[in-house]
């Protein structure tokens, strides 16, 4: 019951559980945080599952991570607890020392619905041993404290907006435990001795050797390979075959778009894939290497000096985009060749590649030999997803070049969050600059001169080279080749930038239709990359020093949040009552810490119990002609097809009762049920609802409020449509002022987190027990109630 499924697509983090497993070369354990909704079975072959119940519980004791977040009020309804449980205990496992920075980028995968995550980071603070907050407390706080404990037996944080009202003293929720906790010892990285038994790593799992692996489904075929002769022959046999390493492309694809690949391989175990090394010019990376590996590795490289500050251009701006690149989840599973090959055209990484020249090394099978290929990343992205790999290839890793001395490379995202978020433009640019005769000339100029509102860059430097990649602008990951031939042999000036600033609308000639729309805002991103690049390398140039004026600096100064930081303040009433007033944990908080709180979902299935799917509209607006469900029916466990003919009691619902529960004869959106399918298991009703096939006769559809205005296509004028008290139009006339104004707000793609379901038992005399994922029983009961057409005592 630990384990939850929500999202279903790696973006939530409620099924987030650790994974771990023995490198024999360094004869350590390496744990990762990992979401079980997009890890087959077979991928954790040799590795150690540990789920939110395997560290403690209600009976045997809960480790100190559930604790602290159900002791902080980490938890509310629960859901999305045991995912934030695992991504905390699985950073301490893998961390000695977390830093508070560290503890916080750990939930960069984990969406909480409903709690807030300020109880979450102070639990999690706890842990970190660079949290000096606890141990920040003044004398005149601490006798504040205790003049409050005396008052009413309760601890006193400090003052907040309340402070001065007569008769009220405020608290923090949290600083009460985290006092507790200091007292201990309990604080500041020092852990709480665990109720429960810290799970050790299996020894046999210490002495497994993999094996190569070829298991066969109902649906597929899972091969493992343990050699580039294995992973190239089972290609050439099939070229079909899809290459699966943290399944966050193709696990996603076949859930949702119903995609069927039935041979599916994984080459996490052959060597050349998973090599990370530093040959000569050139940075390999092993394109099966997961993301998080690649990242450390790097960084490796830049902090130990085995790649100097001059050749480090391209290994920071490869960390630069991984540092928000999805979330620490997908970053531990996915792969860079995994994010070359799919070809996404707002990709955060073929965009750094493509600046730098990488260059790509594939391998086939031919003649009973393993031949490679190497191909410049450049020509490898043909079209919409479509790339120069040919029949029975693989991807063995990628060559990123090193930097010279004025080779500037600089890599940028822009999204609508910065964490775990898909970009609107990504960018990398380089440039390699050649030093002319009066350069040294004007620097001195430049370091001497007062710049006051303008940029002024060293003169005497020229363009060699520059590169350009881009993503979320073309429907492939590209480079602005107009922009670089007017850039090459131009000098290094804000004139020639301004220039290739104008040239990039020619690169990029975004129109309104473009796939994902804000054509204007992002050819004006694109722009402001170049504009922040020219800073940047100006900047660099000139040593640090004046060529940037002050106005202009937070244009290239690199993004760092601080450890964030929340209070909650509130009334306390420190008389009668223990609970009323009181920070309290809410009794289900350690059940679902410990993940034994059981949801609709986690119930036992009830003997002969089916699972239904509904049947969606695919239209606007229509009629619907005819409703086959003839292949739905023929299809392995399918028990029924149920539409609006079939409701024994009223097909309305909705709060009005304006809305058909199954459309009979007109749909009047996309996604409005039509019927239902009933099926021996959820995944083969979802697939019969996909079989059920709608003819309708489309009518226009009306998308914008001026066009259902035209229409006169109103809700209503009932009762609770309009919302006015007293006379508006009076009112209005004796304002000094009227300010009108039209606000537009998009159409928005839903994402879906703690999922709604129910469980409905047919009991004697038409009596229906209902288990429902609801805040409200009782309108539920009534609507079950009319669609059954039974008196609302037998729900």
């Amino acid at each position: 019951t630990g384990t939850k499924l929500g999202c279903g697509e790696g973006g939530c983090g409620a099924c987030t559980v650790m994974v771990s497993q023995y490198d024999k070369a360094t004869k350590k354990v390496h744990h990762r945080s990992v979401n079980a909704c997009l890890a087959p079975l077979c991928s954790v072959d040799g590795m150690h599952v540990v789920t939110v119940e395997g560290i403690g519980s209600t009976q045997s004791g809960l480790h100190p991570v559930q604790e602290k977040i159900a002791d902080f009020h980490g938890s509310q309804c629960g859901f999305c607890t045991p995912g934030i449980v695992m991504a905390l205990y699985t950073h301490l496992k893998k961390t000695p020392n977390p830093t508070t920075h560290g503890l916080e980028e750990a939930f960069d995968g984990n969406l909480c619905r409903c709690t807030g995550y300020r109880p979450i980071l102070d639990a999690a603070k706890t842990f970190a041993s660079d949290w000096k907050e606890c141990q920040e407390e003044s004398s005149e706080k601490e006798e504040k404290k205790a003049e409050a404990t005396q008052k009413g037996n309760h601890e006193f944080w400090e003052q907040g907006p309340l402070a001065g009202f007569d008769g009220v003293e405020v608290s923090s929720s949290t600083a009460s435990k985290v006092r507790s906790d200091v007292s201990k010892g309990q604080c500041c990285g020092k852990k709480a001795k665990a109720k429960a038994p810290e799970v050790p790593f299996p020894e046999a799992l210490q002495k497994y050797q993999p094996q190569t692996l070829e298991i066969k489904g109902a649906r597929a075929t899972w091969h493992r390979p343990l050699t580039l002769m294995e992973l190239v022959k089972i290609a050439a046999a099939h070229p079909g075959a899809k290459l699966v390493v943290g399944n966050t492309e193709v696990g996603i694809e076949a859930r949702f778009k119903f995609c069927n690949y039935p041979v599916l391989v994984s080459p996490t175990m052959v060597p050349e894939l998973n090599a990370l090394s530093l040959e000569k010019g050139a940075i390999s990376l092993g394109a099966a290497a997961p993301l998080t590996r690649i990242r450390e590795y790097l960084t490796g490289l830049v902090a130990s000096g085995k790649i100097s500050e001059k050749q480090s251009g391209s290994a920071v701006a490869v960390l630069d985009q991984l540092r928000w690149f999805s979330s620490t989840q997908i970053r531990n599973v996915g792969c860079l060749g995994g994010n070359v090959v799919t070809a996404s055209p707002i990709s955060d990484l073929c965009p750094v590649l493509l600046s730098c020249n990488a260059t790509l090394t594939f391998a086939r099978l031919e003649e009973g030999k393993v031949l490679t290929r190497d191909l410049p990343v450049s020509k490898f992205f043909l079209d919409y997803r479509r790339v120069d790999l040919r029949k029975g290839e693989v991807l063995v890793k990628v060559a990123l070049p090193v930097t010279s001395e004025l080779e500037f490379v600089k890599a940028y995202k822009q999204a609508r969050r910065r964490e775990d978020d898909i970009a609107i433009v990504t960018s990398c640019m380089r440039v390699v600059l050649s030093r002319g005769d009066a350069a040294n000339e004007a620097k001195e100029k430049v370091e001497s001169s007062k710049i006051a509102d303008v940029v002024a860059a060293p003169s005497g430097y020229v363009i060699k080279e520059a590169m350009l990649g881009f993503g979320g602008v073309w429907k492939t990951p590209t480079r602005a080749s107009k922009t670089e031939k007017l850039l090459t042999g131009k000098p290094w000036s804000k004139e020639t930038i301004q220039a290739a600033i104008s040239e990039l609308a020619v690169d990029f000639p975004l129109n309104p239709n473009t796939p994902g729309g804000m054509s204007e805002y992002r050819k004006t991103l694109c722009a402001s990359f170049l504009y922040k690049f020219y800073i940047h390398v100006s900047h660099a140039l000139a040593g640090g020093t004046s060529a940037v004026p002050a106005s202009h600096l937070s244009a290239i100064t690199q993004f760092h949040r601080p450890a964030s930081k929340g209070q909650q303040n509130f009334q306390v009433n420190p008389s009668q009552r223990q609970a009323i007033g009181k920070p309290v944990s809410h009794r289900s908080a350690y059940l679902q810490v410990a993940g034994e709180a059981e949801y609709i979902d986690d119930l036992a299935p009830k003997h002969k119990m089916l699972f239904s799917a509904l049947v969606l509209s695919t239209v606007p607006h229509g009629d619907i002609v005819k409703v086959d469900a003839k292949a739905a029916l023929a299809m392995p466990g399918v028990h029924g097809y149920f539409g609006a003919e079939d409701v024994k009691g009223h097909n309305q619902v909705g709060h009005w009762g304006d809305e058909e529960l199954f459309a009979s004869k007109t749909v009047h959106c996309v996604g409005q049920p039509i019927g239902i399918v009933v099926a021996d298991t959820h995944r083969q009703a979802v697939e019969a609802a996909k079989a059920v096939k709608v003819d309708y006769k489309q009518k226009p559809a009306l998308l914008n409020i001026e066009d259902a205005v035209r229409a006169g296509s109103f809700l209503g004028e009932q009762e609770g449509y309009t919302l006015e008290r007293g006379d508006t139009k009076a009112g209005f006339a004796k304002c000094d002022h009227v300010v009108e104004g039209e606000m537009r707000v998009g159409g928005q793609e839903h994402f879906y987190l703690e999922t709604q379901a129910s469980e409905c038992i047919p009991g004697e005399n038409g009596e229906m027990t209902v288990i429902a994922s609801t805040q409200n029983p009782n309108t539920t009961i009534e609507a079950v109630a009319e669609n059954l057409g039974v008196s609302v005592h037998k729900v």
